[in-house]
C-alpha cells in the first residue's frame, strides 16, 4: 500500500505577492489523488528532531519571522504568519508517512505531500554553501526525516535527489557523515542556482565518498540521457 501525508495547514504558507512556491501545488496534486490510497496527517511534536538538524538560532529567526506576519527573509524565500505551523507539519508529515508507517510495514511506501517545499536548500542555520537564498524553503524535511530514521533502528539511510537545483542543504548537513548517503542529479551548478554540487564535492572526514553528485547534466537535459 502507498500511503499518503497531507494537512490543510499548508495551504496557510501563503504569499505575501504573487509567487510561484502557492497554495495551488498542492491543492493541485490532492484533487488527483484516487481512493486506492490511505490517507494520514502529520505528527504534530516534532520540534526535538528539527533541532537535531537545525541551529536553534536560526528555528528563532524564522518563528520570529512569522509572528511579525508576511516577511521576505531573502530574495526568493518568504514567511506567512500560518508559514510556522505549515512547516512544521511538513517535518511531521515526513516522520509519520516516510518513518513511522513504511518502517511498521503498515505501508509499502508513503507519499507527503507538503509546503514549505521539501527544504534541499536549507543548510544548519539557513542558507547553504554561501547560497544566495533558500530557495523557497524553511526546514530540511529529508534530513531530519534521515536522523529520524537512523534514531530509530535504520543503520544508514540513502537520499536520491532528483531536482534540477542542486541540494546544497542537504550536503552541508551530512557531509562528515557516513551514514547518510547523499546522491544529488542537478544542472550544471555554472548554468542555475545555487551554484553548488560539484563532482568532486565527494564528502569529507568519515564521510568522504557518502556525498554523490551525479556529474553535473546540461540544461534540459531528458530521459534519453546516458
Amino acid at each position: 500500500m502507498i500511503g499518503i501525508i497531507y494537512d490543510d495547514a499548508y495551504l496557510e504558507h501563503k504569499p505575501p505577492r504573487s509567487h510561484i512556491e502557492n497554495p495551488g501545488r498542492v491543492l493541485a496534486i490532492i484533487r488527483s489523488v484516487g481512493d486506492y490510497v490511505a490517507m494520514e496527517r502529520p505528527i504534530n511534536n516534532i520540534d526535538e528532531w528539527l533541532l537535531r538538524v537545525h541551529d536553534a538560532n536560526y528555528v528563532k529567526q524564522i518563528d520570529e519571522a512569522c509572528s511579525m506576519g508576511y516577511v521576505f527573509i531573502d530574495a526568493d524565500t518568504y514567511v506567512s504568519p500560518g508559514t510556522c505551523k505549515a512547516a512544521r507539519h511538513a517535518v511531521g508529515a515526513v516522520l509519520r508517512g516516510g518513518i513511522d508507517k513504511v518502517l511498521s510495514g503498515e505501508w509499502n511506501a508513503a507519499y507527503a505531500i507538503v509546503r514549505p517545499p521539501g527544504g534541499h536548500h536549507v543548510g544548519h542555520g539557513g542558507r547553504a554553501l554561501m547560497a544566495p537564498t533558500q530557495g523557497f524553503c524553511i526546514f530540511n524535511n529529508v534530513a531530519i526525516g534521515a536522523v529520524y530514521a537512523i534514531e530509530h533502528g535504520i543503520s544508514r539511510v540513502a537520499i536520491l535527489d532528483v531536482d534540477a537545483h542542486h541540494g546544497n542543504g542537504t550536503q552541508e548537513i551530512f557531509y562528515k557523515d557516513p551514514k547518510v548517503l547523499y546522491i544529488s542529479l542537478h544542472q550544471d551548478p555554472l548554468t542555475i542556482y545555487p551554484g553548488t554540487g560539484f563532482i568532486d564535492d565527494v564528502g569529507e572526514g568519515e564521510g568522504e565518498g557518502f556525498n554523490v553528485n551525479v556529474p553535473p547534466l546540461p540544461p534540459f537535459t531528458a530521459d534519453d540521457a546516458t
